[in-house]
């Protein structure tokens, strides 16, 4: 047995070794980018590309996020329905702590509920509408060029969310329309990790969305993703939200 244990723990100590010069070698510095007109200018493009009028015209939003998180966001008056497990959730999309939550279909007065689907919807929602917040107040812009001559738009985000301070550097497409960014987030101690933004579906709205996010280790697909200007057209009632608050 103790040999066991001992040959067990050499190898989580290599493991752990390799995962930390792993870490090392993956991880990059923040590039230097430059602020002004140029960076505007290319989230203004950006935001021309991907109908950013329909995005603003789409009232309704559903989605599926995995690890089981479900939403229903009613842009239109500022609710998501968010539900995972056996609890739902409905709060307001700008102040969270004046929501309701049910478990097992029962009123439930756990506030914890209420952080937890925030924090869920934060993170969540980000991933299927990132480049529609690129000019969000509370926002730096600036310009980076890429070896390849291109240009990329770093976006750091100075408030809101959970985690202000995080930093995604986009890299577009001759039409502007975003292939991936990289991430400098607190969430990851890995600076730079890339992910694909791929799987462009056009909603009914005619707002357009990136479904498949490749980072190499994981991808993160959300599917099915529905869009519109009313909820009969996402095959919910028009009092979905009404009838139980």
């Amino acid at each position: 047995m103790k040999k066991f244990l001992k040959i067990f723990g050499l190898l989580f100590l290599n493991l752990v070794v390799a995962l930390v010069i792993f870490g090392i070698a993956m991880n990059e510095e923040k590039p230097k980018t430059l602020s002004g007109q140029e960076a505007e200018l290319l989230a203004e493009n950006m935001l021309q590309a991907l109908d950013i009028d329909a995005w603003n015209a789409t009232n309704y939003i559903s989605w599926q996020f995995p690890g089981g998180h479900h939403y229903v966001w009613d842009k239109a008056s500022n609710q998501v329905e968010v539900k995972w497990e056996n609890k739902t959730v409905i709060i307001p999309s700008q102040n969270h702590m004046s929501g309701k939550a049910w478990v097992d279909g029962e009123p439930s007065d756990d506030k914890d509920l209420l952080e937890t689907a925030w924090t869920y919807f934060c993170n969540d929602s980000f991933w299927l509408i990132a480049h529609y917040k690129v000019m969000d107040p509370g926002t730096d812009r600036s310009a980076h060029l890429f070896e390849d001559g291109s240009l990329g738009l770093m976006v750091t985000y100075k408030s809101g969310g959970t985690t202000p301070g995080d930093s995604y550097l986009w890299k577009l497409d001759d039409n502007y329309r975003p292939t991936s960014y990289k991430m400098w987030v607190q969430i990851l101690p890995i600076g730079g990790l890339e992910a694909t933004w791929d799987g462009w579906v056009t909603l009914n709205s005619g707002a357009q969305v990136s479904t498949i996010h490749d980072m190499g280790i994981i991808t993160t697909n959300l599917s099915p993703v529905q869009g519109a200007t009313t909820l009969s057209e996402i095959g919910l009632s028009e009092d979905y939200f009404s009838s139980r608050m």
